[in-house]
């Protein structure tokens, strides 16, 4: 009985040991916090958008489709009274449809007061800080690799963050055609 009480009374003497030097670890200091992120799923890449600009997250209920628009607009939804568009980014930057899943997508709403739209998204993975220590540089990626025009950066995991400036500066995704005219 002693011999098993000398054993328990090492075994805790090593885990609080173990304890005292993991709690004297230095802590990284320099890590500074660049922005935080609502993070989505999009076919089996991961983005993300600065939390700032997020409106809000919204299952598709009833989602209306517009003749004779590009193939990246998905359409519109009424939110509330606002009707906001519905960008598809799997179109927008030819991405391969490879989602099979039967799960009803959702629509992130990003905006300021000037201007809003959604992105559709397969699903919702939550919210995160970006620490400025987990961006990689886009300039040391190859052409294959090229990101599309509206990302901001990404980081070492892979998380590819867009940015809202580009986005909504982006003449392109206007949709302001007159019967006959040629859409992108």
């Amino acid at each position: 009985m002693k011999k098993e009480y000398e054993q328990q009374e090492r075994k805790q003497e090593l885990l609080r040991a173990r304890a005292a030097a993991l709690s004297s670890a230095p802590v990284n200091q320099d890590r500074e916090a660049a922005f935080d992120v609502i993070v989505f799923r999009i076919c089996n890449e991961r983005y993300g958008i600065e939390s700032r600009f997020m409106k809000e997250v919204c299952a598709i209920n009833a989602l209306t489709m517009i003749p004779c628009t590009p193939a990246w607009l998905s359409g519109i939804i009424n939110l509330r009274g606002r009707i906001v568009a519905v960008l598809n980014l799997i179109k927008l930057f030819n991405l391969p449809d490879t989602e099979t899943e039967t799960r009803k997508p959702a629509v992130v709403v990003v905006g300021d007061h000037e201007f809003e739209c959604g992105i559709l998204a397969h699903e919702i993975a939550g919210h995160r800080t970006v620490f400025k220590d987990e961006i990689q540089e886009t300039a040391h990626r190859t052409a294959l690799e090229a990101p599309p025009k509206w990302l901001k950066n990404i980081t070492a995991d892979r998380l590819i963050i867009l940015d809202y400036a580009k986005i909504r500066s982006d003449k392109s995704i206007i949709v302001n055609a007159e019967p006959g005219e040629e859409l992108m």
